[in-house]
């Protein structure tokens, strides 16, 4: 489906507005066309009362924006100590074994959860941008521990080039509504 297509936007809107688009497809049916055919023409809402379930549960128990933002700006007043205490806390109760990794390394933490390994850089959670060459020095680390998985954690942005970096060399970038998600118990 091209991400431009009105149904892709209508899964990646509010499940409401696809209900709304239904309801004003069934209204105008029974008011345009004649007794006889407008049961038919109330069909064509169909499609849309399908996207809204898909989008629905899709959307489900995701965050709003101003939640996401109320965690963002919660966790940029943590001091590493709490953070990283946090952070620890969040993937343990998701199920991952946490274990600290020795400062002076590209990754501060290695979870697993079900035999796969996960580097975990989170230490420069506060930093406005990130380059390709942390994610480098992290990618690098995944290879010498023959890691499963690495991943960067941030509240801030990753450069063009390294979010071109990390889906190429399958590096996890977890920010924004993700990170909130992670975090919002913990």
């Amino acid at each position: 489906m091209s991400p431009n297509s009105l149904f892709a936007i209508l899964l990646r809107s509010p499940w409401w507005i696809s209900v709304l688009i239904a309801a004003v497809l069934a209204v105008l049916a029974r008011v345009v066309l004649p007794q006889e055919y407008w049961v038919l023409g109330a069909t064509s809402a169909l499609p849309f009362l399908v996207i809204a379930v898909v989008a629905a549960y899709q959307q489900r128990g995701r965050l709003s924006q101003a939640q996401v933002d109320s965690i963002t700006a919660e966790v940029a007043a943590l001091s590493w100590p709490q953070f990283s205490a946090r952070l620890e806390a969040a993937f343990i109760r998701d199920g991952y074994t946490v274990a600290k990794l020795p400062g002076g390394v590209a990754a501060d933490f290695l979870v697993t959860q079900r035999g796969v390994e996960t580097l975990v850089l989170a230490k420069r959670w506060k930093a406005t941008a990130t380059g390709v060459e942390t994610l480098e020095q992290l990618q690098a680390l995944k290879l010498r521990r023959e890691a499963g998985a690495c991943m960067l954690v941030t509240i801030g942005t990753a450069s063009a080039a390294a979010l071109a970096y990390a889906q190429t060399q399958g590096v996890q970038v977890l920010q924004g509504q993700s990170l909130a998600q992670l975090l919002r118990r913990a």
